[in-house]
């Protein structure tokens, strides 16, 4: 499939992002030359939503897409400032611990838990989502 026809295929199955009328497309967003990017439509609100930004180029005999997915900006700022503060609190614990022989491990507990659920939230999330789109 030739740079064009894949283009072809983008616009005719998307709409730009101005338009109301997205009742034939499951995406939203711009092609501008080569590039894209792209945000799934939904129904719904979903903040873990990606935004899809993609280049097709000439290859051999075709044509080769590379995409990549991220996070909204606001997504990012969130868990910037989640895994910041829970290190600080774990780097808090340990210096804590090494200074303070009665405190616990179990004080620890919490904030790896933490650590580990903000990551399979992250990490999950962000699995799932690439899959549906």
């Amino acid at each position: 499939m030739s740079k064009n026809e894949v283009l072809g295929i983008l616009s005719a199955n998307s709409v730009k992002s101005g338009n109301t009328n997205t009742t034939n497309s499951n995406f939203k967003g711009e092609i501008v030359g080569d590039n894209f990017k792209f945000k799934q439509i939904l129904s719904y609100r979903n903040d873990f939503k990606l935004a899809i930004y993609g280049t097709v180029k000439n290859h051999n005999t075709g044509s080769k897409t590379e995409i990549s997915m991220k996070y909204s900006v606001g997504i990012m700022v969130f868990t910037i400032l989640w895994f910041g503060c829970l290190g600080l609190m774990l780097l808090s614990g340990l210096f804590s611990m090494v200074t303070n022989t009665t405190s616990g491990i179990k004080d620890l507990g919490g904030l790896i838990f933490l650590l580990l659920f903000g990551y399979l939230l992250f990490v999950g999330g962000f699995k799932y989502e690439t899959r549906k789109a």
